[in-house]
């Protein structure tokens, strides 16, 4: 006999069976619908009756009531009861509502309408009810009758039933099958609705399942349902039958299963170990950290430690986590269960404590809702940045808290270098697409990288310091039967390669979405989050550091040797550190990474590359992005720069596309300060790795503002703000050729002033391309771009009392120092650069500019200095020195100093403010343009006449009031000035 389930809801209505309704029991028979209408009811009114506290009596009416919420009695909103004069009800609910009784329309009913009910129920419950031809019988609502009770004789018709037993098709229950037609190899079986076979008979007559314990059952052996649990210990001491039992435990609730041959140690949440030493394993689409046991932090403590640790107050803030738990270990083990069973992590809620445990991640994780906390206790204070490419130095390896991991690295073996050494060195070359060696043929897809053991360079010019010497390297994806399916960067000696390995191709994407991270403390090192497989991606980070110290070598993503990563949305700001490498995010010898959304200001930011092919960022505000060796291909676009600058290293192509950047205030102290730099530049070659970036730079669509509230001057010597800048390290022996961007390409770029610049200097230019030094070391060559090219750079929201002078380039004083400046031999018309400037307009408001001071092609020098031998030969006869071609269309003011520099000079419309190249006899065509002086403070105008040919050209009266004595050769031009300025024009 079966109770009919009764659960509280009201049941607005009665169904009342019609007239050839087929009267039949269970569940969801047509006799018993009433009463389980009924018994809802029941269950509803009861449970209200309990929940009427005993000394809540009822008003005796609504005037009453009212008088109460009068006097104060019943605050608003206050849900109470009135007594009813309706027949069958005791009481009505009623609520304060703007100082009134108002009905809810619930009400309680009285005694005798219970008893009506009960009784009605009983009636009811009586479902066997008899028919002209039958006691009892089941009639399915096609009308078929598989099972009566006869009513002349009493006996059973039970046809259907026994064919059903009998039949050849077996039994199936929405694809759960008591097979008797069983596939090949069996007599009979019984399966799930997805194959997995319970227990059956071989024709062998070999038994499988059936609960035999002789370790020969099906896939998951026999099954007896269990009672439920109220925790672990509850199953670890269970030694019944069943062999499914349910946990409903707070946040730990969930099936488990007996596994047969099982021999898994206990880990707290997904496998439990009983006294008989069964092993219960969870049966779930996913684990939490709350399974395993993982204490939380109180919500109290941790609003507290994250309230002292943001006023600065750390002694109290630490003193809270002192004595907390961590949850370190219990975390590892539900990754492990994860891992080993293919699950899903899930944890939305709870503050953990981390100390220093590992957790290896191996499946996909949305943790979105919890937190990871970290205070003095947590990581290291020692310096770790681990092992660096080609040293093995026995430095210890950084302390990681996520590690996501998948496929096995595959390190070749001795004699595999030596086969790649020997046999297939001359495929690995700069611009190599093809490495014909049969180990790489069945991991297509995978990333194949290698270190020589040959240095590169010397990081600062360091020879001494095995760690400071950057090793050749270079990876690439592993296309079909030989092919690369990315070039070789590097010319690495042959026979020198001391390492290489394959990461092999997942088979799927793996997506983590990580815990929120609140840190503090005081100079605590670790790594939160560190790739080591390929195609992995990391969504929606959010990081608060409020760490005080040194936290050097300090890392929140990290990723290394691997292929295809994607962080998406990160709210990372930096590490706070005042000096010292310590970074957001951190690739090393990776392809193809994307980075979408990304927040990062005030520390330490996107930097310490050391090897990244085809990273893309897009839509991003980050305070300093920083290659060190090497970056190849890089595209960042939409992004907000603030605070620091760009650095650059290594080669192939260089795309800014749309991008804003923030020049702010000096202050880079760590306990009150912004850790903000002022830089006088936006991008620069990294210094000590050799400014070396032999790449195409392409700068396009870029606004750079700077702070209204900048209140000190520049640095002395500071004359320009420079776009882009080369060559501005020591002049020490880095080992390498310092290989400058082949090109350098600009496109609509504007200076805001808005609100500002009273610091700035009167004469300060801004500078599209700057190169510092011609030459950046004595001991090695410095090639410098053979095109620089700027369409379209001015500036808004200028001082009425300032100028805001444009530049395409500027240089040192020393090119005659470098002899081999240039890449390419000259070309016959004696020249092998270009430099090209369209639309160059700067803002003049003083014309009255010093000598030198803002040129907008500035080659400054001595010719004296063009005869001195440098590395056997001189800067006036090398066929490599460095010899531009300077063009310049509709470019106001033009204003040339090129006295140290060899040089011809073409100007197509624009204004001509200055042209002197001392003694160089450097020439300048000038066509359809306004020429007009600009004099110095002493009234000197600079124009070296015998060197310009015009034509077609109007003359005005040198500007402020000066006057030029000289005169102005070519043919078509037209003088507007006058004879008292301009008397032999």
């Amino acid at each position: 006999m079966t109770n009919i389930t009764e659960t509280a809801s009201w049941e607005d209505h009665v169904y009342q069976i019609k007239r050839g309704d087929s009267v039949s029991g269970g569940r969801d028979g047509i006799a018993n619908i009433q009463a389980t209408q009924l018994a809802k009811r029941t269950r509803y009114l009861k449970q209200a009756i309990d929940g009427f506290q005993a000394g809540e009596m009822p008003y005796t009416s609504i005037d009453a009531a009212n008088a109460a919420i009068a006097e104060g009695k019943l605050p608003p909103d206050t849900l109470f009861s009135i007594r009813s004069d309706e027949s069958g009800v005791w009481a009505f609910e009623c609520r304060n509502v703007g100082g009134a009784a108002v009905p809810t329309g619930k009400r309680l009913y009285s005694a005798d309408m219970i008893d009506y009910l009960i009784d009605r129920m009983a009636t009811l419950n009586d479902t066997v009810q008899a028919t002209d031809a039958s006691l009892f019988e089941v009639v399915s609502a096609n009308g078929i009758r598989p099972f009566r009770i006869r009513n002349s004789d009493g006996a059973l018709e039970f046809a259907m039933a026994v064919r059903l037993l009998t039949g050849d098709t077996g039994m199936n229950f929405a694809g759960n099958m008591l097979d008797n037609l069983a596939p090949p190899g069996w007599k009979f079986l019984i399966q799930s609705a997805n194959g997995l076979v319970i227990a059956g008979v071989k024709d062998d007559g070999t038994k499988v399942g059936w609960g035999s314990g002789s370790g020969n059952g099906g896939q998951a052996g026999g099954i007896t349902p269990g009672d439920t649990a109220a925790g672990y210990d509850d199953i670890r001491n269970y030694t019944g039958d069943a062999t499914v039992r349910d946990v409903v435990g707070a946040r730990i609730g969930g099936r488990f299963v007996a596994y047969p041959d099982l021999t898994d140690e206990d880990d707290g949440g997904g496998v439990l170990v009983g006294i008989d030493g069964r092993r219960w394993v969870r049966l779930t689409d996913h684990v939490t950290y709350d399974m395993f046991g993982a204490p939380r932090i109180q919500t109290e403590t941790y609003l507290r430690y994250e309230a002292l640790s943001k006023n600065g107050e750390e002694a109290a803030a630490q003193s809270l986590l002192a004595d907390i738990e961590p949850a370190d270990e219990a975390i590892a083990r539900c990754h492990a269960f994860a891992n080993r069973y293919g699950l899903p992590v899930v944890q939305n809620a709870g503050a953990f404590l981390w100390v220093g445990a590992e957790w290896i991640v191996r499946t996909p994780c949305n943790l979105t809702g919890s937190i990871i906390v970290t205070c003095n206790r947590s990581g290291t204070n020692e310096t770790r940045w681990g092992r660096v490419d080609g040293v093995d130095d026995g430095s210890p390896e950084p302390m990681y808290m996520y590690r996501i991991q998948g496929k096995s690295r595959i390190d070749f073996t001795a004699d595999e270098l030596a086969d790649l050494n020997a046999n297939y060195a001359q495929y690995i070359k700069k611009g190599s697409t093809y490495l014909p060696m049969p180990k790489l043929y069945p991991h297509r897809g995978g990333l194949f990288g290698y270190i020589s053991s040959a240095v590169e360079l010397f990081r600062g010019g360091n020879h001494v310091n095995p760690r400071t010497q950057v090793k050749y390297r270079d990876f690439s994806r592993i296309g079909r039967n030989g092919a690369l399916s990315d070039q070789l960067v590097k010319n690495t000696p042959a026979g020198t390669v001391s390492e290489a390995w394959i990461q092999p191709k997942e088979n799927a994407w793996l997506a983590f979405t990580p815990p929120a991270f609140f840190e503090a403390g005081n100079g605590r090192k670790f790594v939160n989050v560190q790739i080591e497989r390929s195609m992995v991606t990391v969504n929606d980070l959010v990081l608060s550091n409020w760490a005080s110290g040194n936290v050097e070598s300090r890392v929140v993503i990290g990723a290394y040797g691997v292929t295809d990563i994607r962080l998406n949305n990160a709210t990372a700001e930096c590490m706070p550190n005042a000096v010292g490498g310590a970074y957001a995010i951190c690739f090393r010898n990776s392809i193809e990474a994307h980075v979408t959304g990304y927040y990062g200001l005030y520390g330490w930011g996107f930097q310490g590359h050391h090897g990244v092919k085809r990273l893309f960022i897009d839509r991003s505000v980050m305070n300093r992005f920083d290659f060190h060796s090497f970056g190849y291909d890089v595209n960042i676009s939409r992004t907000l720069f603030k605070g620091k600058q760009i650095y650059l290293q290594g080669g192939g192509k260089y795309t800014f596309d749309d991008n804003t950047f923030v020049v702010t205030q000096y202050s880079v102290e760590q306990a009150g300060g912004t850790l903000e730099y002022r830089q006088g530049y936006m991008i620069a070659m990294r210094e000590d790795y050799a400014g070396d970036c032999e790449c195409n730079l392409t700068v396009r669509d870029q606004v750079i503002r700077f702070d209204s509230n900048i209140d000190k001057a520049w640095a002395k010597g500071v004359l320009s703000f420079d776009v882009v800048l080369m060559n501005s390290g020591e002049a020490v022996n880095y080992g390498v050729t310092t290989k400058n961007p082949h090109t350098v390409v600009g496109e609509n770029i504007v200076f805001d002033l808005e609100g500002s610049q009273a610091p700035l200097p009167d004469n300060f230019a801004f500078t599209f391309c700057r190169a510092y030094r011609s030459r950046y070391s004595t001991y090695n060559r410095t090639y410098l771009p053979s095109l620089v090219s700027i369409r379209g750079m001015t500036a808004i929201n200028v001082p009425e009392d300032k100028n805001a002078c444009m530049a395409i380039f500027r240089i040192g004083a020393d090119l005659a120092s470098n002899p081999y400046g240039s890449r390419q031999k000259l070309r016959p018309d004696g020249t092998n650069a270009r430099i090209i400037g369209e639309n160059v307009i700067s803002v003049i408001n003083n014309p009255v500019i010093a000598a030198n001071a803002c040129p907008m092609v500035y080659l400054p020098g001595k010719t004296t200095d063009w005869d001195k031998t440098v590395d056997g030969t001189t800067y006036r006869q090398s066929p490599y020195a460095w010899v531009p071609k300077v063009t310049l269309i509709n470019c106001d003011p033009v204003i040339i100093n090129a006295a140290g520099a060899r040089a011809t000079f073409d100007i197509h419309g624009g204004l001509l403010a200055r042209y002197d190249v001392g003694d160089t006899g450097n020439r300048c065509r000038v066509t359809g343009a306004d020429i007009q002086l600009y004099p110095d403070a002493t009234g000197a105008t600079y124009f070296n006449a015998d060197s310009v040919r015009t034509a077609s050209c109007d003359w005005l009266d040198p500007a402020a009031g000066a006057t030029y004595d000289g005169t102005l050769n070519g043919v078509g031009n037209v003088n507007l000035g006058t004879k008292e300025h301009s008397p032999n024009i």
